[in-house]
């Protein structure tokens, strides 16, 4: 774990725009780390784009809760203006930092400046700050809590404290987006972190950007999360759309599916002898988060809300799987969708109850990514469909393939669309058959 300081790094060049300046300095960060710390930047990453470190839990702690923590470590009257303005952080206040109705982490900075505990650079080390926002992540109670960030109170002065509030947030704003921070780390970090989701994997696999990333390491992994192929929307016109399809005069074929209103979620399965059954489940959504806790490890975990349902749902000879679908709210009486805000609930309700007649989760499935050791994901969506039809055999209103309408004409789109809207539906989502499945 590195042992280093985050401290200045000096001006760039004038003539630099912005942009081309924050670059320079993630630059030359990334550069005076691996001189002076190593290959291990993930410490450092993981303070940086805390909204993508997979491995730290969320926090739990909202403005309103750091507003009141603050109020009590500061000891300030929570009826004074410093006080209203830390609890009250989204009504504009008077002064210049608090006119800015909605940075909560620059009121802070503003409150905390009038009475620091120090002023000059903090000694904290990343080490111990990681080891800190670890402890709190785990932290539920505000007993918990509040030792925590009055120790960070004590050793930050108040801009360090602004940051670390931004991280605990996950709002950093520093004016470049990850692509920047990756590409500066390695040439293939982003793309290894659009198949894995993990920060702690990008840093650590490509530690050196001489060696680049092979092909077989760019597919999907099991039990490894990646980020989904997603549609693109168009505003178009319904010929314009259909060429973007790229049909031929052999194949003019594309698919029209129903869009469904639910959670994006893909799903893991392997062989396992430790898991009770033989086979071990994996969900994560599309933002990578991991979802296995509400919908089962394994076909007898007791709080499988679908996977106790899953006995019978693969063909005979299935050892792997990876599956791209849509976890919606199924209600059995109705034989219709639920809206998607019903889901969560619906889970936890399959969870106690499996025979439960209300609304339950349904996994719908459109896409198949991964079989018996195979990445698939370079075959063509008509070929990965036949795989998929293949190899699970459907548990109704639990487990479905998703269906679609194959159309050849602009004009055989309106028709679909307006049963959609009637029906209070999502709306359309047209596929190209002949295209592979883009990370």
């Amino acid at each position: 774990m590195a042992r280093r300081k985050l401290g200045p790094h000096g001006g760039s060049a004038a003539n630099l725009t912005p942009q081309e300046r924050r670059r320079d300095i993630i630059h030359r960060f990334i550069s005076r780390w691996r001189r002076e710390v190593g290959d291990d930047i993930y410490p450092a990453f993981r303070l940086i784009v805390p909204d993508k470190d997979r491995d730290r839990a969320m926090y739990g702690i909202k403005e309103k809760v750091i507003g009141k923590l603050l109020v009590k470590i500061m000891k300030i009257d929570k009826n004074s203006e410093d006080g209203f303005s830390l609890l009250n952080w989204k009504v504009p206040g008077q002064s210049a930092a608090s006119r800015m109705a909605g940075d909560f982490a620059g009121r802070c900075f503003e409150v905390i400046s009038k009475r620091p505990m120090r002023t000059e650079v903090g000694d904290m080390l990343i080490e111990e700050v990681n080891d800190k926002l670890d402890k709190l992540s785990m932290a539920s109670k505000e007993d918990e809590q509040l030792p925590i960030l009055a120790e960070f109170y004590r050793r930050m002065n108040p801009e360090e404290l602004m940051w670390l509030i931004r991280i605990i947030l996950r709002q950093m704003k520093i004016g470049a987006t990850e692509r920047t921070l990756f590409d500066a780390w390695h040439p293939d970090a982003e793309r290894l972190f659009s198949i894995s989701s993990s920060l702690r994997r990008v840093c650590w696999e490509l530690h050196d950007p001489n060696i680049r990333l092979e092909g077989d390491q760019a597919g999907v992994s099991l039990m490894q999360c990646f980020q989904p192929q997603l549609a693109q929307f168009q505003m178009h016109s319904f010929e314009k759309m259909v060429e973007r399809m790229r049909p031929t005069e052999d194949d003019p074929t594309f698919w029209i599916e129903e869009k469904m209103d639910g959670e994006r979620m893909q799903l893991h399965m392997m062989s396992d002898d430790t898991v009770e059954g033989g086979k071990r489940f994996g969900f994560w959504s599309r933002k990578a988060k991991d979802y296995t806790y509400l919908y089962g490890n394994g076909f007898y975990d007791p709080n499988g809300a679908l996977t106790r349902h899953l006995k019978d749902a693969f063909v005979e000879g299935v050892d792997n799987i990876i599956l791209d679908g849509e976890m919606i709210t199924w209600d059995p009486e109705q034989d219709a969708t639920v809206p998607f805000g019903t889901l969560k609930s619906a889970a936890i309700a399959e969870q106690r109850d499996p025979n439960a007649k209300g609304p339950r989760p349904l996994y719908r499935v459109f896409d198949i990514l991964y079989l018996n050791d195979k990445d698939l994901t370079r075959y063509t969506l008509r070929d990965r469909r036949r795989a998929l039809e293949k190899s699970i055999k459907p548990v109704h209103r639990r487990f479905e393939l998703h269906p679609y309408q194959e159309a050849t004409k602009a004009s055989e789109i309106e028709p679909v669309l307006r049963r959609v809207v009637q029906e209070a539906s999502e709306g359309l989502v047209l596929k190209n058959p002949r295209s592979p499945y883009r990370l």
